[in-house]
């Protein structure tokens, strides 16, 4: 019998990529930039925010980049940008 099982959360227990996809949308539209494509998105997933953030908005300066990650952060603390379970995960864990 297991006393401890360790798991990735993230993309694993629930599904964050189309929250973040979502969240990047609808950044692109308020700061009036290009939209990131979902096969963007998903490939900087994982790297430093502001890596990841200069690679879906190449066209931003550096300040405008600043407030594109303080308002990610923000936005992604909202209900509208938490991600769901994937199915079947409350039955698997509860095992």
């Amino acid at each position: 019998m297991y006393k401890l099982v360790i798991f990735d959360w993230d993309g694993t227990v629930i599904d964050s990529v189309s929250k973040i996809f979502l969240c990047k949308q609808d950044l692109a539209k308020k700061y009036n930039m290009p939209v990131p494509t979902e096969v963007l998105v998903r490939k900087v997933l994982g790297l430093p925010l502001k890596t990841a953030m200069q690679t879906c908005f190449p066209k931003a300066d550096l300040m405008t980049l600043s407030s594109y990650i303080k308002s990610f952060k923000a936005e992604m603390c909202q209900l509208k940008y938490q991600g769901n379970l994937f199915p079947r995960v409350k039955e698997v864990l509860s095992v």
